[in-house]
């Protein structure tokens, strides 16, 4: 498969490809298997070598580690900065997961998941990425890879996983994709309303009963919270008008941004070894009428074998192969993760 060329599909539109997950769920799956095994090597010091939207570093953050979360899109690294800034103990860096970090050997543990080292844009990146995650880890320091599994997907249909609805504060002005519409990073005072269907109910054809009736309320629900794990950062609730200057007086207020609504669609298909990923945003606009956009990507299909054995060759030991984040040994027909697990020697 030829190495795709430009940005990714989820570092074009990063406030996308953020609201298309149901964050609280799935951070709620994988958090017991990362504090067993970062208490298992006593951690304090974390890398996340694909960090993404930044969900993973700022979740470990909050447990009271220092955390470095590194991204080769420049995309991803200002949204981190913008969302959580930095301190002395929370730092963003460019940088790709082939590059292992200066000084090597400062860490305790390092995740590479999301899929991320499946979708290199090199096809030999396997070796050297998992070389460099071992080299930024201390002696005895932990690993931790997940890709999706591509081998229990059937080959050739197309697979829907993933359908959001998702209310967007915009504002005139040029934009940072060049469209005439900016989409404003979500923050404490600007709400972002998202549904997320609950599992088993994507894309199922009852739910889309007319052209342009996306998402009924009854087929999807507000995520548990949408700013993070930390339930202060909230807006509160406005107080009750009260005499002029007192507790409650209403002074001059800023007209409330404007909106729109975005029906994001993610399909998946699998083509022997690769797979073809396409991300559908359907902008719902004021008038009643509706914009597509469609943005399309590819990843290879790598096997269990493959992450074992990059592993070993880059000087790992104690490799383990899991399906899931509750630790099921791997099954290629039914697994939907593979996972591994290896501690530097």
């Amino acid at each position: 498969m030829p190495a795709p060329t430009g940005p990714s599909v989820f570092e074009q539109r990063v406030e996308l490809y953020d609201a298309l997950i149901d964050w609280p769920k799935r951070l709620a799956n994988e958090t017991p298997f990362y504090r067993h095994w970062f208490e298992t090597v006593s951690a304090r010091r974390v890398l996340d070598a694909a960090c993404g939207s930044g969900r993973h570093a700022a979740l470990f953050h909050e447990w009271g580690l220092h955390v470095e979360g590194a991204d080769a899109s420049p995309a991803m690294i200002a949204w981190c900065r913008r969302r959580y800034g930095e301190t002395a103990d929370l730092r963003w860096v460019e940088r790709s997961y082939t590059q292992p970090p200066s000084p090597p050997g400062r860490f305790d543990a390092v995740i590479c998941v999301g899929n991320s080292l499946a979708l290199s844009r090199e096809q030999d990146d396997l070796a050297p990425a998992l070389a460099a995650m071992l080299a930024s880890l201390r002696p005895g320091g932990v690993c931790i890879v997940q890709v999706l599994n591509l081998w229990r997907l059937p080959d050739g249909p197309t697979q829907y996983p993933k359908c959001v609805r998702v209310r967007l504060p915009i504002q005139p002005g040029p934009s940072e994709t060049g469209t005439d519409t900016r989409i404003e990073h979500r923050t404490p005072d600007k709400p972002i309303r998202a549904g997320f269907y609950e599992p088993g109910h994507f894309c199922e054809p009852g739910h889309f009963r007319e052209p342009g009736r996306f998402c009924e309320p009854d087929h999807f629900r507000e995520p548990d919270n949408l700013y993070g794990t930390d339930s202060s950062s909230k807006p509160s609730v406005p107080p009750e008008p009260g005499p002029l200057g007192g507790p409650g007086s209403q002074g001059p207020t800023e007209p409330a941004p404007l909106a729109t609504d975005h029906v994001l669609l993610k399909s998946i298909r699998r083509a022997g070894s690769c797979a073809f990923i396409e991300l559908v945003d359907v902008q719902l606009l004021p008038d009643g009428t509706a914009r597509r956009e469609v943005q399309s990507d590819s990843f290879v299909g790598l096997r269990s074998e493959d992450l074992a054995a990059a592993a070993t060759a880059g000087g790992a030991t104690g490799v383990a192969i899991f399906g899931n984040y509750q630790h099921e040994p791997y099954a290629p027909e039914r697994s939907p993760d593979i996972i591994l697990v290896c501690r530097k020697a």
